[in-house]
């Protein structure tokens, strides 16, 4: 059976020990039931990994003693989800499926047809999510989470300034987009470092903002006759895109 993760802010040293925080400590006793000896793996979210011994298990406290540490680099292409956000615990599962399909970072997309808002503390509660696809699937980089941003912005943050436009694509899902054959076989997403996914609501964008977009060199893509729900279309999205990193 693999070694559960458990997340630190920092990775010690090798022989060093690392105390984990009362919720990771809480999982190691209670839900998973370790003890003394054991073997973990101890992960930082941003791409550093150290196979670990619990050392410490105490009812307030575990410890576990780092063995080596290991580096792992950032998956590429980049993939970025701006999306809509859906109602209630469909955007936890949004975010839990996100992760473990290799999304490295997350923005609500604000838009017209919008129906549902970031909450006041949403951000602690997503950032726990996160950490726990990431165990769950064990993937040593965390998503990021950014700003809300607006259709017609997302040209300018796909423009980073370590990427030429060549190296950057937006990929728009949309009902009336091209099969995804043809859009994942484009040059411009083949060779893209960075790829950005746009999800609009289950409304769709209004017309100005899909056009926006277009305008801009956003690739429109089709997953399905139907109108998925968003969460499903992120999920489905990804795990076309994902292939992009075979």
């Amino acid at each position: 059976m693999p070694e559960p993760w458990f997340h630190v802010t920092a990775l010690p040293e090798p022989g060093q020990v690392a105390q984990l925080d009362a919720r990771e400590s809480q999982h190691a006793r209670g839900a998973r039931r370790l003890e003394l000896g054991e073997s973990v793996v101890l992960f930082d979210g941003y791409g550093a990994t150290a196979p670990a011994i619990l050392c410490e298990v105490e009812r307030r406290c575990v410890g576990a003693r780092a063995e080596a540490v290991e580096y792992h680099d950032r998956p590429s292409p980049a993939l970025h989800v701006v999306s809509a956000l859906p109602r209630g615990d469909r955007l936890a599962q949004l975010l839990s499926m996100a992760t473990q399909l290799g999304m490295s970072s997350f923005r609500p997309l604000q838009c017209q047809r919008g129906v549902a808002r970031p909450r006041a503390g949403a951000r602690e509660r997503w950032e726990r999510i996160l950490r726990e696809a990431c165990k769950q699937s064990r993937r040593a980089w965390l998503p990021e989470i950014g700003e809300p941003c607006a259709p017609q912005v997302i040209a300018t943050l796909s423009a980073d300034a370590t990427l030429s436009a060549k190296r950057s694509a937006v990929v728009l899902l949309d009902p009336s987009g091209a099969r995804s054959a043809s859009v994942v076989a484009e040059p411009k997403l083949r060779d893209a470092e960075a790829i950005w996914l746009v999800i609009g609501p289950e409304g769709g964008l209004d017309e100005a903002e899909r056009a926006q977009l277009l305008s801009d060199g956003a690739l429109a893509l089709t997953l399905s006759e139907g109108i998925l729900r968003i969460e499903t279309a992120v999920a489905a999205g990804l795990t076309l895109l994902s292939q992009l990193r075979l």
